[in-house]
Formats: C-alpha cells, structure tokens, sequence
C-alpha cells in the first residue's frame, strides 16, 4: 500500500494560528525573514514522522513536558483547537473506507492536543467534531504507522557540523545502509555475491577465533576434579549483523581538498562550508537509497557558502536526482535565482504564500525577473518600482540614511527595484501581485514614475490586470494634459493626483516633473552648490542645476549629466530639513505597511 503525503496544516502551534502548507509540489523553495515561521512546520513534520512512536497513541498519551513545549504556543489562544492536520493521498482504494478518505482518495490525519484536564494528546481520521472522544482511532494510529514506513522524510536543519551528534547519527546509519544492503541476506531467491563472499569469510574467520581459545577449555578441565566434567566446547556466538554492529563505530571518513591536505584530514579539520556541504551530502545519498518515497527538507543550503558553491548546491537539489519532493528554505538571493517562479513560496508572519500560476509563458517571464534585483526583492516587505537607476540610487541612498536612525529595523526591510523604464512597470505589477489576495498581500509596493509617465503607468496597470479607481483615472488625464505645459499647473495635477490615489489605497505616485525636480525643488544654496561642483556646473541656481542634470522642467539640453551616481549624491547630500514635502510623501507611502507617518517624521528629524 503507497501513502504520498500532500500537505499539513497547523492550528494553535508553535507560532502558528492557522496555517497550510502544500507538499504536493515537486519542488518548494521557501524564502522570508527570520522567525517567520519557515522552519517550525518543518520542524513539527520531522517530530511527527520521524520522531513519534505511533504505538503511544494507542492509550491516553499526556504530553511529556519537553513535547508540549516544543509544540504548544507560548500566546494565550482562548481555547482554540490545537491540531496537525496532515492530508495523506492513498493509492490502494481499498482502503479508501478505512481511513476516511475523500472521493479523490486523500485521507485527513489529526493530532488534536488538549490542555484540559490535562495535556492530551490523540490521533483521529476525517474532519474535527466538537463531540468526538479525545481517544485515537486505532485506524488513525494505524495509518500514521504506515505512513511512517511507506515515507522517508529527510530534514536536514541549518546548522550542520561534521563534529555534532546528529550527523555523526546520520553518517553512521549511511555506513550502516550500505552494510546491510550487502552484507545481509534478505532478498528472495539466491543470495547475492557480496552476502556470499562475506558469509564465506565471517565464517572461516569465526572458525579460527574457536580454534584459537579452544585449549582453553582442556586448561580448565585440567584444573577440575576428575569426573566432574566429562566435554565442554567454547563457540564463538554471533553472525554478521552482531559483526557490523561492532565495527559499525570504528569507521572513520576523511578527506583531502587539494596538495595542502593531500594526505586526508579528518572531518573537523575542513572548513565550515565543507563541513556543511558534506552533511547535505550524506542527506541526499540516503535520500537516493531509499525504495520509499522521499521528501528532503534542507533549511538554509547555503549556510557558510560562496555564491558560486551556493549555486551549484542549489542546482543539486533543484534536480531532485533520485528524491521525490524537496523543500528548501532560505535567505539567500542566489538560491532563489537558480529557482523557478513557480516554485518559490513567500513565508511571512507565520503565512504561506504560493503563486498564481497564469501560463507557462508567464512562468517564464517572471522567471526572468526574480533573477539579481528580483530574487532580492522576495525578501523585502515594502517594494517601491522605480523607472531607472538613477531612481534606484537615489531613494535606496536616502532609505540608508533613514534606517541609521531606524533602532526598530523596519527601514531594511524596504527594498528599490528600477523596471528599465516607464513602459516596463507590468510585468513587476503581476510577479508582486501574483503572491496573496489583494486583502493580503506578503508584500506591500509602489509604482513612482516622473510626472509624463501617467498614461504608461495606467496602461501598465491594465496590462497587469489591476482596475485602478474612476476616481484616480479622472486624475491622470489632467496630468497627462498638462505635459510640456506650465510647470506650476502640472505640479498641480500631479499632486492632485498622489492625494487622490493615497485617498484610494492605490499603489501609484507620480514624481512632480521628475526625480531631479522632486529631490532638489527645497534645496538650500549650499547643497546645490555641491551637486553643482558634482555635476561640473559652474553656476548653482536651481534652474542651472536642473538643466545641467537634464530636468523635464527645463528646455532639453543635450550635453544634460544623466549619471546616476549624481542622483545618489544627491540623496546623501540633502540635509532632513531640505528634504521636500513630496520625496517625503513618497518615502511615507513606501512605508506604510511598516512605519506610521509619525515615525517616518522622526526619521526625517533625525536627519
């Protein structure tokens, strides 16, 4: 009978309030920030599949103190259900009336945990009942018990050290594999050569041990009155599985990385990142052993790693070779850029996300762009879309300077992304969109572009199937009118707008005329002075600097400083007090799943 687990939810445990994770997917590359709630699920499934003896449910099983730790919350959860709820697919239909399964032959495998009157815990089938006995279902322990046997779940935790006792355990229970696989005869039929070779000398050297402590017998019947003892024979008891579990512990593996230790080293002796990958390795050879089915759980690969070893791992695991499902978490930008869209979820307050899949093109799209800036910006909780680099470096710049100020660190978890260009903001839309509803996102963003891009922002949005308000649309037409017109009527439709999309929720601002406008339009004298010296300016009035860095507010100028790294300095130079009222409008927005305007005031104080 084949059992494939397919997913597990969480109620009241650990961390988590209610949460499901799928484990139907081939691959799972699961990213978010610390103490998210990435690797607690993970952590609960290997207790339970690997760590549980199923036969203790079969009576009232209380808590043992260590488990009702490690499992129950440490909040107040006002008598809600505690339960792990793992969903397990059986292919044998006869044994679809047994364990309560769906039509589609998914069967619903309960811990339910109960504090009173005392910490209990019991397995059940099928969907909880307020009325049902906190007793387990002799067929509830024993699907858990065939589960048990049918799957192998590898997790391999972040830290590894050669040095430790699990991976002494694991390395040991390899060693033990191979041994057994040849050494032992279990198979139907002939036995095979190696059981044979081996058989023929354990016995022949088993033979010769007898011979040589035989006399001793002789020595001590000599010493015996006579008649006492008529025979006697020593025999030496034991066959070659007692022979492999003495010799199991005297294996010692070392290894050599080049001309500086070409005469091995033992395992404690390399480094860190060595040390790491080895015990992956040694995880996925077992993995690849074994006959059932097998899902390998690796939190953080690329601990202790260079990207360049973090990539090739990646693609290691990624390949599945001999695994059935693999789950993967991280921090790591360079993992997440070897992994497709499609198989990276977002993990945020103790929540899984998963993407919307709309079409093979689209997974290829999107693909593309969680590569470099992309893949970085999974990590971030507050995204704002930028049209260019010169965008990029100057609010990046100036969210650097904040977060100095920033003891609660939520200022990093803000992250800029420039799209290529105004026309280039949909594709972004739908990759952030695609993860959530639009009640609940795991990511918060913002599209900023300059003050003529209003009609390509809107067809972006349309594009990325995102209905803007009529309120906000009866907005941009006066914008897009007032391009090339006066610079003080076209402030004022753009800000018109921002006010009215702020008023709407809407992710979208409009830069009143352009970056260089919006940064410098407060600038005192002695900043313009030095972006004027930065830009080769000889003269530092605002509309001379303007025109030197080629603002949509002046008449174009060919020989215009476009460099972005002037923007950059910009942001650095502008002391709090210069800072306009619309770049703070912006940096506020931005924010605004993370920081109260309050708080972003007292950062632009601190400047």
């Amino acid at each position: 009978m084949t059992f494939e687990l397919t997913g597990v939810q969480a109620d009241n445990l650990r961390g988590y309030r209610s949460t499901y994770l799928p484990i139907d997917r081939d691959v799972s590359v699961v990213v978010g920030p610390n103490n998210a709630g990435k690797t607690s699920i993970l952590r609960i499934l290997d207790w339970f599949l690997n760590g549980v003896d199923p036969s203790v449910f079969k009576s009232e099983w209380e808590l043992p103190t260590d488990v009702a730790e490690f499992i129950l919350p440490a909040r107040e959860t006002k008598h809600r259900a505690r339960r792990l709820t793992l969903s397990i697919r059986v292919l044998d239909g006869r044994a679809h009336r047994k364990y309560k399964c769906s039509k589609d032959g998914v069967a619903i495998l309960r811990l339910n945990v109960r504090l009173s009157p005392y910490r209990l815990a019991y397995l059940a089938l099928g969907n909880p009942s307020r009325k049902e006995s906190p007793r387990s279902d002799a067929n509830a322990v024993d699907l858990l018990t065939r589960l048990q046997e049918a799957l192998n779940f590898f997790y391999v935790p972040s830290f590894r050290d050669v040095s430790s006792v699990r991976f002494k355990s694991t390395l040991k229970n390899a060693y033990l594999s191979r041994l057994v696989n040849k050494v032992s005869h279990h198979q139907q039929g002939g036995a095979p050569q190696e059981y044979r070779s081996f058989k023929r000398q354990f016995d022949s050297i088993k033979s010769m041990l007898e011979r040589f402590v035989e006399p001793l017998w002789s020595d001590m019947n000599g010493n015996l009155p006579r008649g006492l003892a008529r025979e006697g024979a020593i025999s030496l008891n034991c066959d070659t599985a007692d022979l492999v579990d003495v010799l199991l512990d005297k294996f010692s593996l070392k290894v050599s990385t080049g001309k500086h230790d070409s005469s091995l080293v033992q395992l404690d002796e390399l480094g860190s990142g060595l040390q790491s990958l080895l015990d992956l390795a040694v995880n996925q050879s077992g993995a690849q052993q074994s006959n059932n089915r097998t899902v390998l759980v690796v939190e953080e690969p690329e601990s202790f790693l260079h990207p360049s070893a973090q990539r090739v791992l990646t693609r290691s695991l990624l390949s599945r070779n001999g695994v059935d499902k693999v789950v993967i978490t991280t921090h790591s930008p360079t993992v997440v850029d070897e992994s497709g869209f499609d198989q990276v979820v977002i993990c945020k307050d103790h929540h899984f996300y998963f993407p919307k899949i709309d079409s093979g093109a689209r997974v290829d799209i999107n693909t593309a762009l969680l590569n470099g800036k992309g893949s970085e910006m999974l990590f971030a909780s507050s995204v704002l879309l930028v049209e260019g680099e010169s965008d990029r470096l100057f609010f990046e710049w100036l969210r650097r300077r904040l977060a100095e100020h920033d003891a609660s660190g939520r200022m990093d978890k803000m992250f800029v992304v420039d799209v290529g260009g105004k026309a280039s903001f949909a594709p972004w839309i739908r990759v952030l969109e695609s993860y959530g509803t639009p009640s609940d996102r795991p990511i918060s963003w913002l599209v900023l572009a300059d003050g003529d891009a209003s009609s390509a922002v809107r067809r972006a949005f349309q594009d990325a199937k995102y209905t803007l308000p009529q309120p906000v649309l009866e907005k941009i037409s006066p914008v897009a009118a007032s391009v090339g017109g006066e610079i003080d009527q076209w402030v004022v439709s753009i800000r018109s707008l921002n006010k009215t999309a702020i008023t709407h929720g809407v992710p979208f601002l409009l830069a009143p005329v352009d970056l260089e406008h919006t940064a410098l339009s407060s600038a005192g004298a002695g900043t313009l002075q030095v972006i004027a010296d930065a830009a080769s300016c000889q003269d530092s009035r605002l509309e001379t600097v303007l025109k030197k860095l080629g603002s949509k507010a002046c008449e174009r100028n060919d020989s215009a400083m476009k460099s972005p790294w002037v923007r950059g300095l910009i942001a650095k130079t502008l002391p709090g007090t210069e800072i306009s009222s619309d770049v703070r409008r912006i940096m506020r927005y931005w924010g605004r799943d993370l920081l109260s305007s309050d708080e972003m005031n007292k950062l632009f104080k601190a400047l």
